[in-house]
This record gives structure tokens, sequence and C-alpha cells, in this order.
């Protein structure tokens, strides 16, 4: 037997056979099944016609499988005794031999993340007026049920193209091409398209910030206060919710299954009054409505059962459209075995129930670099992604500090708004380095009274001591291969003596683990393992000379152990012009095109205007640098996707709040990556 499509898009049969019995018939369907009277054709060639051709005027859809099937009469007195529809039996018949014309089904869907998802699919010859073409979301299945779909259009419009209403909200979507039975409420899919998504969230634990502004009341250095952060949070599902736990071994659905299956049961019923209906489309289109308006109370339950079956802390992301939901836990003493981790779930349409989609656990932070040395142990460091930490030492200053000798700005500025312009970090350094940043941007002067060496950014924040204490506990207490560049910068106001008293303050507690300058720019991952340290110095003179000759001032000439910051790093950034974060990014591309041949640093920091101007005095009396920044970090992130879609190479990711704006996550993806 043979089965085409001809020149006039029909189908046409060919056979040529030996025939057995009278009631023997050739039957064509277009799906396969062992059920005689599904065709959508048949004739009965038994007893007067061993060969022939036929061209049977159905229209040939390529969408669809088409089967020839020869049956051969069995049982004879029975069929005699009955009308034709004895087909209705397959024990009176035996499949004697099948021919197949496959067809080329094909459909696909696509949308980026907060545009309208389109749909496109073989459109010729679509002849079934039932068949549909229907978006799903399922999470950890293709698509089974014809009836949970989220939007659907039949299949004979729209010339092979739908754009549906909905929106790309990030979730995992499928596109299905649907084929009615004849004869049977029943579809089937002809064709399913790859998954569309989900877009990652880019989950992660986060510090909460430390409004107080008292520093002496500050959360101490053992205890850390969380919050979760998630990116692309524009496009979450309303029903998607984050929650703490304590470990990854959950089982999130184990109460609301009997709501789901109660769910599922209703949405069954609805289902069939649809199916019973599809004979009359003005009637389907009707049910469907009705179907929509049966799922947006079940959605409504849903959310309000949501809560009802979680452990611990959870929170529906619709009431958090920030992409930050606050905690009320505290991960007190740092070295214990507990660990939190960041839950993301997303509720499925086509299975019914919450699905576990993204997990983040704290520590994973603070050993990462060991955690993936062999990955990047063959690397130039200036080829990593490394977390930065803008005027990293910040963290201690508040209205009480007094003002540093970099300070320069009116001297009627209240000190109130000082602070809270010039506080960059909430997080003390060990804390940072738990939170995995690995740059640090460190400035010292003398404490004006004491003659102390404290850390600086218009105002005192902490003594130096501070600083390397948090560092030294966490070389010798924490992972063993986490590499760390310290850049020792804006040393203006040192003396040569309080040069060499730095320096010897920085030996004192970390010449164990610091990496000699010789290793040169072009040092690898590997090479720092015994010294992960590289300090970086800059003692305040403007340019070195030739290699022939000197440095003026050059406090560093024979400190082996300290590099050259002019030879080491580039660390550029304009404060009187850029002012918003569309210009500091337009810079920051600028900056990506050049060849670099040392460490390099991409400035993802803000800095305020401060010309004498109502609109920017008003700025700064109202407003913050924290709340200014927290505005903008989901346009700094989105800046950095786009690097990573892109594969464009970046060094080193400096930010303020570093503890509050997750780099680590994205610099490890970078890293394992390429």
């Amino acid at each position: 037997m043979k089965i085409y499509e001809n020149d006039k898009g029909k189908i046409t049969i060919e056979w040529d056979i030996m025939i057995k019995e009278m009631y023997d018939f050739i039957g064509l369907y277009d799906h396969e099944t062992q059920v005689i009277n599904d065709y959508i054709g048949y004739w009965n060639i038994g007893g007067y016609q061993g060969n022939g051709i036929k061209d049977t005027g159905i229209v040939c859809d390529r969408n669809c499988n088409y089967y020839l099937k020869y049956w051969r009469a069995v049982e004879m007195d029975s069929i005699k005794s009955t009308k034709q529809s004895i087909f209705n039996s397959p024990s009176n018949y035996k499949l004697i031999e099948t021919a197949t014309l496959k067809g080329n089904p094909s459909i696909s869907i696509s949308g980026e993340p907060g545009e309208p998802l389109l749909v496109k699919w073989s459109h010729s010859n679509c002849s079934n007026v039932n068949n549909f073409v229907a978006i799903h979301n399922s999470t950890n299945s293709l698509p089974h049920n014809p009836n949970r779909y989220l939007d659907w259009c039949y299949a004979n419009k729209f010339n092979g193209e739908f754009k549906s209403k909905l929106i790309n909200r990030g979730l995992p979507y499928y596109a299905v091409l649907w084929a009615k039975v004849k004869g049977s409420q029943k579809f089937i899919p002809l064709s399913i398209s790859s998954k569309l998504g989900p877009s990652p969230k880019r989950l992660s634990i986060i510090e909460a910030y430390n409004t107080n502004d008292d520093h002496d009341h500050a959360p101490l250095s053992n205890s850390i206060n969380l919050n979760i952060r998630w990116h692309n949070y524009h496009y979450y599902h309303i029903h998607d919710y984050v929650f703490l736990s304590i470990n990854k071994n959950l089982h999130i659905n184990s109460n609301h299954n009997n709501n789901s299956n109660n769910n599922n049961n209703s949405n069954h019923n609805n289902n069939n009054n649809n199916n019973n209906n599809n004979n009359n489309n003005n009637n389907n289109n009707n049910n469907n409505n009705n179907n929509n308006n049966n799922n947006n109370n079940n959605n409504n339950q849903i959310e309000n059962k949501a809560l009802s079956y979680l452990t611990g802390e959870s929170f529906l992301i619709k009431n958090y459209p920030n992409g930050v939901c606050e905690t009320s836990y505290q991960l007190k003493g740092l070295d214990e075995s507990e660990d939190f981790v960041a839950n993301y779930c997303s509720y499925s349409y086509e299975e019914k129930k919450f699905t576990l989609i993204e997990q983040r656990t704290f520590k994973e932070y603070s050993n990462w670099m060991s955690v993936h040395w062999e990955k990047i142990k063959n690397k130039m460091v200036r080829e990593l992604v490394l977390p930065g930490s803008h005027d990293a030492t910040t963290y201690g200053i508040n209205s009480s500090s007094k003002r540093s000798p970099d300070y320069k700005s009116p001297n009627f500025t209240p000190d109130l708004i000082i602070s809270k312009w010039s506080k960059t970090q909430s997080a003390t350094i060990y804390k940072q380095l738990l939170f995995g940043v690995r740059y640090f941007d460190l400035r010292v002067a003398p404490y004006q009274t004491t003659g102390e060496l404290w850390t600086i950014h218009n105002m005192f924040s902490v003594p130096i001591s501070e600083v390397l204490d948090d560092i030294e506990r966490f070389m010798k207490n924490g992972p063993k291969r986490e590499i760390l560049i310290l850049h020792w910068n804006h040393l203006d106001y040192l003396s040569n003596e309080q040069h060499v008293q730095l320096q010897t303050m920085i030996k004192q507690k970390l010449s164990p683990f610091m990496a000699p300058r010789s290793f040169g720019n072009d040092v690898t991952v590997q090479q720092l393992e015994l010294t992960p340290i590289i300090n970086v110095y800059d003692d305040g003179f403007n340019k070195l000379p030739k290699e022939s000759q000197l440095a003026k001032n050059d406090t560093i000439e024979f400190e082996t152990l300290f590099w050259y910051f002019h030879q080491s790093l580039r660390s550029s950034y304009e404060t009187k012009e850029y002012h918003t974060s569309k210009t500091v990014i337009k810079f920051l591309e600028r900056e990506i095109e050049k060849n670099h041949s040392t460490f390099w640093v991409l400035q993802c920091i803000l800095t305020v205007n401060s010309q004498l101007n109502f609109n920017n005095i008003l700025k700064i009396a109202k407003d913050s640098l924290f709340s200014w920044n927290n505005s903008e970090i989901p346009t700094f992130l989105n800046f950095l996707d786009k690097l990573e879609r892109n594969q464009t190479k970046c060094n080193i990711i400096m930010t303020d709040f570093c503890t509050f704006m997750d780099v680590t996550q994205y610099a490890i993806r970078r890293n394992i990556s390429s």
C-alpha cells in the first residue's frame, strides 16, 4: 500500500493486495490507533478489488501523520449478521498492513522576558477546524493535558503565527499543536515546542542593611541579618514565592497535593464540558471562557492556600515588587554547621502544583573560589570576574564620625547628611569576605587627634587594625584558596613615616599570605595558591617615571610584597560627570572596549552631584546613598546580564553595599562557564 499527497494537496492512496474476504477494508487515520472506527475515511475493497488507486478528497494537513491500514475480516458469521458498524469491534478484524505518510509538524515559542509570547507553527493545509495551538506552563514534564493551557488559538487561523496577550513572566513555557481525534472528544499533540525559559531568578541571600545610625549598636561581626534578593523580578508569576530554610531537603508540596487533586477533579469536569461542545465553535469559545474563569478562581484559591502549608518564613513575590524581602532571621555564630538556604518556588499550571526551581545557600559564598578551583586555577587573575567593594570600610561611619582630610564639600553641610552620603558599605570586612567579595578599596589617613591610622571616606570610619584583624581571621580560619586583592589608595595624607607604619602593620598581620609583585600582572590563580593576597599600593605619586629612573617618593621600592598601583591596576572614574546609572554605564562600556594588560575595575557606583543648586540640595537633604543605590541596583544588574549574554570580558566589579547587591553568584557563573 502507498499513501501520498497529490498535486492538488489531497491524499491519494494505492493498494495491491490479494483479497481474502468480502468484508476486508482499508481505513485512513490521522493518528496512530488500534480502534477501527477512528478512521477519517474507509473503502470496502473486499472480494473484487485486488489493486487500485484513489484520490480520497481529504486535504493533506502537513502537520499530521497519516496511517493507511488494511483490516482483514476474521469473524465472517458475526459480520454478516450485523451492519457495518461492526467495525467498532476489533476482535472481528485483524490488522494486516500499515502504510504511513509522515507529516512535518513544527511549532516554536519565543518572547523576551517582559514581552508578549509569540507562537509560530506549520500552517499549510490545516484541514481540521478543531485543531488548536496552545501555550502551556509546565515545570517538570511535557504538556499532556489539552485543557490546561494559558492561551490558545485555532490552528487554521493567523497564518501560522500567533502573538499572545500573555507576557513572558520568566516561567517555563511550551507551545503545543493539538489535533482533535475524529469521532471523539480526545485531542492529541501533533507537535510540542522546545521549552522557553524559565528565566533565571538570580536568587541570593543578602545582608539586611543596618539603618541604625549608631555604629556601636550595629550587628556584631559574628552575626548576620538575612534578606532574600531575586533579580528579573519584573517577570515573576503571581503565585511565585521565596522562603528561607535550614537545609535543601524540602517537601514543599506535601500538604498541597490534596488541594491540587481537588482542583484537578474540578478542572476535569470543566474540561469534559468543554470537550462535549467542541463541534460547535461558538459554544467552544464560550466554554473556554468559562474554563478561564474557573482557572482564575482556582488561582485565587492557590494564592490563599500558599502560605498555609509552608514551613519557616515565606513570602509571596507579588508583595515584594522591588525584588527584596526582609526576613526576621539572624545567622549567629558563622562557624556553626547549619546553613541557611534561599528557595524560589513557582506554580506550574500543567502539573497543578508548586515546584522548587532555584536554591542558593549562604555558605557557598565564603569559599566559592576553593569550590571551583579546578575550573579557574589556570586562568590569569585579570581574566577572572571578582566581586569588589567600593570604600570597603565605611560601615563604621555615622553622624558622630569626624570629618576626614579627603572631605571637599561645603563646610556648612551637617554631619548627618555627610554621613549618609559617605557610608557605602553596611557590613564589616569579615562579613564581606563571607559574602564572597574578593577586591577591597581601602583608603587610609591619620586620625586628626591621635595620629592613629584609620580608614576614610569624607569621614573617619574604623581603625586600620580592625580591618587587618578581619582579613587575618578569614585567612587563618576560613578556606585556603581564596584570592584577595587589597587596594591601598588615597594615601596622600600619609607622611613617609606613616607609609612605613602602614606597611609594617599590613606585613605583621598578613605577610604569610602576601604574593610578591615579581609574579607580575599575568599571574595565574594556581601561582597564588600559597600566597593568595595581592596588595596593590598607591603611595601618592601621580605617575611612575621611566623604568631606568627611580620613582619620586617611592615608599615601596624595596617592599617586594606590595604591587605598584599604576603598573598593576586600572580603576578609572570621573566623579564630576557620572551622576546617573545611565552615564556611568556609558563610561563603563567605553572601559570594556579597551585592551587591559593589568587588573582592572568596573566601578558600578553612583556619586552624588554636589553642585550647589536647588535640585541637588533637595536630593542630598532628602535622600541617601543607600536608597539611591538600592533603586539603581536592577539597572546595574541588567548591565551585567548583558555582558554575560554577549560574553564580554570584565575583571573586578566594584559596587556600593556589596553584601546587599549580590555579585558573587554572577562571578561564579562567569568564571566557571568561560
